[in-house]
C-alpha cells in the first residue's frame, strides 16, 4: 500500500507543516546550564539580594539569617578586577580586613558570565541621566572602572550551605536597569533587597530617592522590599549593624 504522504506528491507547504508538527527533543541541561536556569528564575521571582557598589564584601552571605533566606546573590562594582577575585583579594576598598576563611567558593564549576546572558537589555546611560549626571558618570567610568568587564557565576559554600554568586564588574544602576527594570524587558521582577554601602559615582544621588538610583528603581512597577541607602528613601531597611545585616524590618 502506498504511503499516503509520499516525497512526490507533498507540496512544501505539507512538508514544512510535517517538520514544524515534529515533536522537539530536549537535551539534559549541563551542570553550568542548570545553575544559570536557576539563577535566572529566582530574578524571575525577585528573590534575589542585589548588592550595587559590593566590592568583595561577603559579609551579607556569611551571614545564617540571609543566606537562609537567598540562594542567589547578584554582586555588582564596575572598579573589581576579576585578578582580584580569583585571588581571593576580597577587601580592596574596605579598609578592614574581612575574615573569608569560612567562604569556599566552587572555582572548578565557575563560569564566565555577563548581563546578556542573564536576560538583560543593553541600556545606554545618556537616556536616562542628565547631562550633568552623564559627565558625571563618564568621568567616573574613566577614572574607577575595570579596563576589562567580566563577569562570573560560581557556588559559595558556608557552613555546608550552597548559594550561588553572580559577581559582574559593572556600575550597579546601569545593571539595576538592565536586569531588573519591566519597562525595558519581559518579566523583570525587582531584587527583594537592594543593599549597598559605597556611595557610588555620585553619593548625593545615591542618597536621595529622587536622584539617578531611585529613578532605577521607579522605571519599574515591581519595587524591592527592602533598600537600605541613607538619606529619604521611602521604602522599610534591613535591620543594619555595623554594615552587616542581622535579619529584616518591614
Amino acid at each position: 500500500m502506498a504511503n499516503e504522504h509520499t516525497p512526490e506528491d507533498s507540496t512544501p507547504e505539507e512538508i514544512k507543516r510535517q517538520i514544524d508538527n515534529l515533536p522537539e527533543v530536549s537535551t539534559p541541561l549541563t551542570p553550568k546550564e542548570k545553575r544559570l536556569e536557576e539563577v535566572k528564575s529566582d530574578m524571575r521571582s525577585g528573590k534575589v539580594f542585589f548588592y550595587i557598589c559590593a566590592g568583595f564584601d561577603f559579609r551579607p552571605i556569611l551571614n545564617p539569617a540571609i543566606r537562609n533566606r537567598f540562594s542567589t546573590f547578584v554582586y555588582c562594582d564596575w572598579g573589581m578586577s576579576k585578578q582580584d577575585f580569583a585571588q581571593e583579594n576580597f577587601a580592596p576598598w574596605q579598609g578592614e580586613a574581612i575574615q573569608n576563611d569560612a567562604l569556599e567558593f566552587d572555582w572548578d564549576n565557575a563560569q564566565d558570565i555577563n548581563t546578556h546572558q542573564l536576560g538583560g537589555v543593553e541600556v545606554d546611560m545618556r537616556n536616562f541621566t542628565t547631562e550633568e549626571e552623564f559627565l558625571t558618570y563618564n568621568h567616573r567610568h574613566e577614572t574607577i572602572a575595570n579596563r576589562e568587564p567580566w563577569g562570573c557565576l560560581t557556588d559559595i559554600s558556608v557552613d555546608n550551605q550552597n548559594v550561588r554568586l553572580v559577581y559582574l564588574c559593572a556600575e550597579g544602576v546601569k545593571t539595576y536597569l538592565e536586569l531588573f527594570s519591566d519597562l525595558l524587558k519581559i518579566e523583570a521582577h525587582a531584587p527583594e533587597v537592594l543593599y549597598m554601602i559605597h556611595p557610588g559615582f555620585d553619593g548625593s544621588n545615591f542618597d536621595r530617592y529622587e536622584g539617578i538610583l531611585g529613578r532605577a528603581v521607579d522605571r519599574s512597577i515591581s519595587r524591592p522590599t527592602w533598600i537600605n541607602p541613607r538619606g529619604n528613601w521611602p521604602w522599610p531597611n534591613p535591620v543594619d549593624m555595623g554594615g552587616g545585616l542581622t535579619g529584616f524590618s518591614r
